[in-house]
């Protein structure tokens, strides 16, 4: 046999294994709810990962009796943070286990799928923009190239009027919405993490209201000194409560950027405004007020004014737009 001749084997033998592969045996029904049910407890939010094979394997399962129910995404679409697809995929994962609550948790998967792995499904669909959420119906044929999904299957810009980005409670309302023709899911209540469900809170909240008691305690000591039982108490009461309130403030508001951005144009407001200059310095009027900032920033300070000197902090003004764009940029961080 010539070299040519066993080239022309090879390639025959290559397209022989692939004739055979395309047209194996679908996977059964059963089998793929097993293997469904293995990759959904595998995941943390019960969202499975799919590509292309697995969608056409599971998607054509013989005798398929669950939907499919998929969030389409794309990796270089979340690096625009207008689009909010993070916090879109976050809601996601709260309607699948919304579905797992409910009284048939395996009448649907829900799945993700991303471009990068699985563009034959995004050209099948013709999906040209994200996000875009759809349903694969018991009664859908799925076809890698080309599957038409009905308006009343698919969540995008164009079918869903509810503001942006959906919230859980939307998408479980659009796929549990009774429909002519359509299988019918039936969720269970949305249920989001939050610290006040959590077995810390109780023992945060004793430790913040021993706190406020603490504090009245010290209101009623003789003097800021630890004398006597009843001081010392109410102090070790407030430094409880304290730790309690800062444990609090950092599971609850301090995680927003916004709560920092408000605080560091206060922090650099007063301190590059000289106020705490004028405090120390005094003035004609004995205390601060709050015209004496704008003295200070635009020009003599109180204690400067006494001596007729001008006021160090003159530049403060070169500093305002950069305080205002380091808090903006932390704000649009926050809102993306």
């Amino acid at each position: 046999m010539g070299k040519q001749d066993m080239i022309t084997a090879a390639v025959v033998a290559v397209l022989l294994l692939l004739g055979m592969q395309a047209h194996a045996a679908p996977l059964s029904a059963t089998s793929a709810l097993s293997q469904l049910r293995q990759l959904r407890d595998s995941s943390p939010d019960r969202v499975i990962s799919l590509d292309d094979a697995q969608f056409a394997k599971f998607g054509r399962s013989v005798g398929r009796e669950f939907s499919l129910i998929v969030f389409l995404t794309a990796h270089q679409m979340s690096e625009r943070p207008q689009l909010k697809l993070g916090d879109l995929r976050k809601e996601f994962g709260y309607a699948a286990q919304a579905l797992l609550a409910g009284p048939d948790p395996d009448a649907a998967f829900f799945a993700e799928m991303v471009f990068e792995d699985s563009p034959k499904v995004f050209h099948a669909l013709g999906a040209n923009q994200v996000p875009f959420i759809f349903r694969v119906d018991p009664a859908f044929k799925v076809s890698m190239q080309s599957m038409v999904i009905p308006k009343t299957d698919r969540m995008n810009i164009d079918t869903v009027r509810a503001k942006y980005p959906w919230t859980a409670e939307v998408i479980v309302e659009f796929f549990s919405t009774p429909r002519a023709g359509r299988q019918q899911l039936q969720f269970g209540q949305v249920d989001r993490p939050s610290f006040l469900k959590s077995p810390w809170f109780p023992y945060v909240a004793a430790g913040a209201v021993a706190g406020v008691v603490g504090l009245v305690g010290l209101a009623w000591c003789p003097s800021a000194s630890l004398s006597g039982p009843h001081c010392a108490s109410a102090y070790l009461l407030v430094v409880a409560g304290a730790i309690g309130l800062v444990y609090l403030l950092w599971r609850t508001i301090a995680r927003h950027p916004a709560f920092w951005a408000v605080g560091a144009v206060g922090v650099f407001w007063f301190s590059v405004s000289g106020e705490c200059d004028v405090k120390r310095q005094g003035g004609e009027k004995g205390g601060f007020e709050f015209v004496d900032l704008f003295h200070c920033t635009f020009g003599r300070g109180e204690g400067g004014r006494e001596r007729g000197q001008q006021s160090p902090y003159r530049l403060a003004p070169v500093f305002h737009p950069l305080e205002l764009s380091i808090s903006s940029v932390v704000h649009e961080d926050e809102k993306s």
